[in-house]
């Protein structure tokens, strides 16, 4: 991978300048969201080393192979951010904030997309328990067994599921 290639397309992707309230208001949900990403990241950590032992067992692991994993546990952990960011925006009143995070996310979903690796779990799509895990069923205007809310989104690689996504249902 060439790192100075990687981060001139990171730096054209699209942004815009924050105002200063909603700067303020970025740092502060990121102290807020702190814990809960340490606790993420945590987690993820824990995939990591449990598909590493699963690759050791069969005997295909090799040093190489820990780079690579490293890699797409960073990139999802970094997604995980932007995505909680968001849902924060989301939430915040604040339109040009709002605006600013969807940017993030898309062009996140942008990068990790030319990685080979693809978020899933989308609101409004029907439940695949091969891809979904569910955290609550709940009455919904959408038809039965349909995502009505994504707690944390799922990843592939390469058409590998890396992580199921934690999802809301309709019942």
């Amino acid at each position: 991978m060439d790192f100075e290639k990687e981060l001139e397309k990171l730096l054209a992707l699209e942004t815009e300048p924050l105002p200063g309230d909603a700067l303020a208001a970025l740092v502060a949900s990121e102290l807020q969201t702190l814990a809960a990403l340490q606790k993420k990241q945590t987690d993820i950590s824990l995939q990591v080393e449990e598909i590493h032992d699963i690759l050791q067992e069969k005997g295909e692991a090799s040093e190489k192979v820990s780079e690579p994993i490293l890699f797409i546990s960073a990139a999802i952990s970094l997604s995980d951010m932007i995505e909680d960011f968001y849902a924060f925006a989301a939430q915040s009143q604040d339109a040009d904030l709002e605006r600013q995070a969807a940017i993030m996310l898309r062009n996140a979903d942008a990068v990790l997309g030319g990685c080979g690796i693809a978020r899933i779990g989308r609101t409004g799509e029907r439940f695949n328990p091969s891809l979904h895990t569910v955290q609550t069923i709940t009455a919904s205007t959408l038809p039965r067994e349909h995502i009505t809310q994504v707690l944390s989104s799922g990843y592939t690689y390469s058409n590998s599921l890396l992580r199921k996504a934690v999802v809301v249902v309709s019942g």
